[in-house]
């Protein structure tokens, strides 16, 4: 059950107008809820009247209205449930339709291969459709995977059928006694992601409620509290900013790996600024009355559908003033929840791609590579969300291997496109935590002379890396992070390399430019004057847990260290990225520097377009090698 108060400042809001009336009344009764284990788990079934409208997961999706059946006229039948990690379990309730079994066993099992069959057998002898037969297991059951098979059937014409299997931990192990007080005091927040210093997930459960968590602009947000040790949770509170959910969830997890929610879907208003009228208050709680009859040390809000927006369509994430938790038990200032560490000493060669190839062009290893195909207007940005011009295809005439080199291409007027070229990932074959990445290649445009404020500008060539976990709609750019180890935008005398990630992000982020200098007077050349991007150089990063190395040949030119980065934001390279190759045309990053006349003194296009860019296709950027060291 939910409530919604208001808070101090809200209250006076309505009380001083009489166009606008409060929430209704609504009365809390305190009662024990157990935690449904099975909900909206895994579920497989022997058979199907018809699988796909009695499938095996309407048996666990706590709709009391939808159902499993099995095929018709066949008694030894089973629908199974993986928990998905051994638990301890204490009761089984099966809610039979009119189909029922007449005697019916309970098998449970560790991996779903070795069972241990008929730990309770059941017999019934009436139809009992929608009431739940309640089957006790002996003491000390544990498993993973919970059985209901079908001895005999009620009806001869018919299989089984099941409209809901629900699975309980034994009551009250293990549950903290005493008054409910706040528990969540002094405890640590983990969230999916946070938008920037100032806004940390400390603050939302500091008992302050002029300071906020928010999260970063994803579609999707999670905040996780650990609150130390087994806790008895009786109740939750909410305290939203304006940017607060329109639709979550609060799940209790005692591993962090299998969640089960509680209390029911949670909803607010969804307001468009400018189009539709807020709430009575922009700011107000929510009460969430639990009494859960199992401890749990995790409890988290899982936030899928954000509640404010702005008029031109753009969207914050969401912001809690506080998380605050009411219960018995827990324990203060659990030990932060440590991530992942390099553990060997010794480098090593863990993968490579080589690109052997003879004269005949042929395509990449498809084992180790994707295709980005497309303008990026299929992933709702258009232009790859910077304004590019360029369409990536998989034809050979753009991306291909011969004579031992990867080759990308930039065409223009090709393949009935104004501009198309390659753009390749390693994303979901091959994705690292930690190492040395490092690739040798050459851009091939017009070399100019060092300190030109001309070229072909607008030529972008990359070779990068991204959270693996960048499309999750949890996570997003630049909450998943960005390495960006070397980027040519047309100069043939700089590159840049730099960090990208929440609070430091695209003119905002964090790196360097190799033998570029920025002065009152526009950029000039630093202090490597025989440095070409049209010769062959490696570019490399070597990463870990507390810092980010950019090299050429071998050499550091940046160091950037983790108390760097969270000086600016937070720190997201704590998870597997995966690499990309390509070759863009124009977009933000050049065009800013084309169109500044203290930095670009070349000739352009009516349409303004870099001459030596446009006159001088196609362009490429050519690969030797890739190649990935990790420390063992």
């Amino acid at each position: 059950m939910k409530l919604k108060l208001l808070t101090p400042i809200a209250l006076a809001l309505l009380l001083g107008s009489c166009s606008h009336s409060s929430f209704p009344a609504q009365t809390a009764q305190v009662q024990k809820q157990a935690v449904n284990l099975a909900l909206n788990k895994t579920a497989s079934a022997s058979s199907f009247e018809n699988p796909n409208v009695f499938k095996a997961s309407s048996a666990v999706d706590g709709v009391l209205d939808s159902r499993w059946a099995s095929a018709f006229g066949q008694d030894n039948q089973w629908l199974s449930v993986d928990l998905g990690s051994v638990q301890d379990l204490g009761e089984v309730q099966v809610f039979w339709e009119a189909a029922y079994a007449t005697s019916y066993r309970i098998d449970v099992s560790d991996d779903g291969t070795t069972w241990r069959n008929g730990i309770k057998t059941v017999t019934k002898t009436s139809n009992t459709d929608g009431v739940a037969d309640k089957i006790s297991l002996p003491a000390g059951t544990r498993a993973r995977f919970v059985r209901v098979w079908g001895l005999t059937r009620a009806l001869a014409a018919y299989g089984y059928s099941i409209r809901e299997v629900q699975v309980y931990a034994p009551a009250n192990t293990g549950l903290p006694t005493g008054p409910t007080v706040l528990v969540s005091d002094n405890q640590k927040l983990y969230a999916s992601t946070t938008q920037d210093r100032g806004v940390d997930t400390a603050f939302a459960g500091d008992g302050n409620l002029s300071t906020r968590w928010a999260s970063g602009i994803a579609q999707k947000a999670w905040l996780m509290m650990d609150l130390g040790a087994a806790t008895r949770i009786d109740r939750v509170e909410l305290n939203w900013e304006t940017a607060w959910s329109s639709q979550y969830q609060l799940e209790v997890s005692n591993d962090r790996v299998n969640w089960t929610p509680v209390g029911g879907v949670q909803t607010n208003p969804q307001v468009i600024d400018g189009q539709t009228p807020k709430p009575a208050a922009a700011e107000y709680t929510d009460v969430i009355t639990l009494n859960l009859q199992q401890p749990y040390r995790y409890i988290r809000m899982n936030s899928s559908k954000r509640g404010w927006s702005a008029g031109d369509g753009s969207q914050w994430g969401i912001s809690l003033y506080e998380f605050k938790v009411y219960g018995a038990g827990g324990a203060d200032n659990p030990a932060v929840i440590p991530e992942p560490t390099p553990t060997g000493s010794t480098w090593t060669q863990v993968w490579s791609d080589e690109f052997d190839s003879t004269a005949t062009p042929v395509k990449v290893n498809t084992a180790n590579w994707n295709y980005e195909i497309g303008d990026g207007c299929a992933q709702g940005i258009c232009g790859w969300g910077n304004g590019e011009r360029e369409y990536y295809t998989d034809s050979l005439s753009n991306v291909f291997l011969q004579n031992g080199l990867l080759n990308i291409v930039l065409r223009k007027n090709d393949q009935g496109r104004a501009y198309t070229s390659g753009r390749i990932t390693t994303a979901g074959k091959k994705e690292f935590l930690y190492g040395r990445i490092q690739a040798r290649l050459k851009m091939n445009m017009p070399t100019t002379a060092n300190g030109a404020k001309d070229g072909a500008v607008g030529v972008w060539g990359a070779f990068w890396m991204l959270g693996f976990d960048v499309n999750d709609p949890y996570q997003g750019w630049p909450n998943a992070g960005e390495i960006d180890i070397m980027e040519n935008i047309g100069y043939s005398w700089w590159h840049s390399s730099s960090l990208h990630g929440p609070g430091y992000y695209g003119g905002g982020s964090i790196g360097e430019s190799y033998n570029k200098v920025d002065t009152a007077n526009g950029i000039a050349a630093g202090n490597f004057p025989t440095f070409k991007a049209t010769d062959w150089h490696t570019y490399e990063v070597e990463w870990d847990n507390t810092k980010v190395l950019f090299k050429l040949d071998s050499q550091v030119y940046r160091t950037i260290l983790r108390s760097e980065v969270e000086a600016r934001g937070y720190w997201v390279f704590n998870r597997p990225n995966f690499i990309l190759l390509n070759v863009a045309y124009d977009g933000a990053y050049p065009s800013a520097y084309r169109n500044n006349a203290q930095n670009f003194t070349g000739a352009k296009t009516p349409e303004g377009l870099a001459v030596l860019a446009e006159n001088n296709m196609p362009h490429s950027m050519q690969v030797d090698f890739v190649r990935v060291f990790q420390k063992k």
